[in-house]
């Protein structure tokens, strides 16, 4: 059960985008019960099935950025962009001064919780810490432990701390606003990548067959592994050649760009909808660039090949082939 694979900000960010939630922790359980009559998440028949996570999604994910926590200003924008942002750091106890619900952890660790950030303040005092950091700061953190720990629920996360990582930052849309995911990956695992060619782009294509009688194209995802790419977006209608998208009817008056400053997954809205009949075969074309001049060609972008759950390789299938060229074609 992919339900049962947590541990990882990530893994959750695609499942997101895949649909598969996020589900609101009451949809099915009343968990203040759970929580003082001390179940544990494994007696919970049917909690993690994949039913409850498609068919109670409270809203749909369309966006998540990465942001490292060492990069503080761009924590700091993507706080003020998005609201928060989710981590993962080391929890024990002998870190934390309750007095001023502050946590520091001077030495690397591994981290072994998931928890919130909501804000910052540069001149949180070295001083409250048990250990006293480099310097002032903290990030303010949400945590989910009950409002009896910290104060209210929250506590002081030095900006200092060395076991801080993941961050992620997401952005929903209304549960509605979409009716169907036309997607191949249905894991979250996306962890194997192609590189640019030589000259410091790559273009995916994907193939997808509408399975209904008529349905409008509003939007396309597409995920950007490095910092500061630019992207353009084509469709094309019923290619005649299987290899060549551009042989079938570009949809787009023009190709949808632009650029972003953060790695992450996004979803770019069409101006004008598109309307397809059931076995109409679009194909999605993305291709992604830097001109970026400090890096190789080949590292400047890449896009990612998602894997399957169950022996970690590339799935097979007759939509895709990986070119020479470092092209993720169609066929």
């Amino acid at each position: 059960n992919m339900f049962h694979s947590g541990g990882s900000i990530g893994y959750t960010a695609s499942n997101f985008l895949g649909w598969m939630g996020p589900v609101q922790e009451d949809a099915f359980y009343d968990y203040d019960y759970l929580y003082e009559n001390h179940y544990s998440y494994t007696q919970l028949e049917g909690l993690n099935d994949v039913e409850h996570a498609y068919g109670n999604r409270a809203a749909i994910v369309v966006e998540n950025v990465e942001v490292p926590p060492a990069q503080r200003d761009r924590m700091k924008e993507a706080i003020f962009e998005y609201g928060a942002i989710g981590i993962h750091y080391n929890s024990r106890p002998q870190y934390f001064n309750a007095e001023y619900a502050a946590q520091y952890c001077p030495d690397y660790k591994a981290n072994d919780h998931a928890v919130t950030i909501v804000g910052w303040d540069d001149d949180f005092p070295k001083e409250y810490f048990k250990v006293e950091p480099d310097g002032d700061g903290a990030w303010l953190v949400r945590n989910s432990w009950g409002t009896s720990h910290g104060v209210g629920g929250y506590f002081w996360l030095s900006y200092y701390d060395t076991t801080m990582s993941g961050g992620r930052a997401y952005k929903a849309v209304a549960a509605d606003k979409y009716d169907n995911n036309y997607r191949y990956e249905k894991t979250g695992y996306n962890a194997s990548y192609i590189s640019a060619n030589e000259g410091g782009f790559i273009e995916a294509v994907n193939v997808f067959t509408i399975q209904n009688k008529k349905e409008v194209l509003k939007a396309v995802q597409f995920g950007l592994q490095w910092s500061n790419l630019k992207y353009f977006i084509q469709i094309y209608k019923n290619p005649e050649d299987p290899k060549d998208p551009t042989t079938g009817e570009a949809l787009l008056d023009a190709a949808i760009c632009g650029a972003r400053s953060m790695p992450g997954q996004y979803t770019a809205d069409l101006e004008k909808a598109v309307v397809l009949e059931k076995d109409d075969k679009i194909a999605i074309s993305v291709t992604i660039a830097s001109d970026n001049p400090d890096v190789s060609p080949a590292n400047r972008a890449k896009v990612c090949i998602e894997l399957t759950m169950e022996n970690g390789k590339t799935p097979v299938r007759p939509e895709q082939k990986i070119l020479p060229s470092g092209h993720l074609q169609a066929m």
